[in-house]
C-alpha cells in the first residue's frame, strides 16, 4: 500500500509515461519535463532544484566528477518535482541528502525498484 510519502507509484507512472527502461537517462526525463540543468559552483551543496514562474532548474555542483553520482543526484532533483507533496519552489540538497537515497538505490533502481 502506497503512503502520502512513498514515491514509489510516482516513480512507476513516470517510467510508464516516458515508456522507460534501464539505463534510465535522466537528461531525456528533463527535457520532457522542460528542466533546465546547469554547472555551477556550489560551495556546500550537491544541488539544487527550483521552479520560478513556471521555468524548472536544477543546478549541480560542478565538483561532482563521477556521471554515475551525477546521474543520481539529476534523478534525486527531478524527484522534488515530480512528488506531489513537494510543494517547495526550492529544494537545496546536500551530501547527506542525496547520501540517505544513494546508500540504499542507484539511479536505475531510484524510478524502478521503490
Amino acid at each position: 500500500m502506497s503512503t502520502i510519502s512513498d514515491p514509489g507509484p510516482f516513480a512507476r507512472e513516470l517510467l510508464h509515461k516516458l515508456d522507460l527502461k534501464p539505463p534510465i537517462d535522466v537528461f531525456f526525463i528533463c527535457d520532457n519535463f522542460n528542466i533546465i540543468i546547469k554547472n555551477d559552483k556550489l560551495r556546500d551543496f550537491e544541488a539544487v532544484f527550483i521552479l520560478h514562474k513556471g521555468a524548472k532548474k536544477i543546478v549541480l555542483n560542478e565538483n561532482i566528477n563521477y556521471e554515475t553520482r551525477k546521474n543520481f543526484t539529476i534523478a534525486h532533483e527531478i524527484g522534488h518535482y515530480i512528488l506531489p507533496w513537494h510543494k517547495q519552489t526550492m529544494y537545496i540538497c546536500d551530501s547527506i541528502d542525496i547520501q540517505s537515497f544513494q546508500s540504499k538505490k542507484s539511479y536505475d533502481s531510484y524510478f524502478i525498484n521503490f
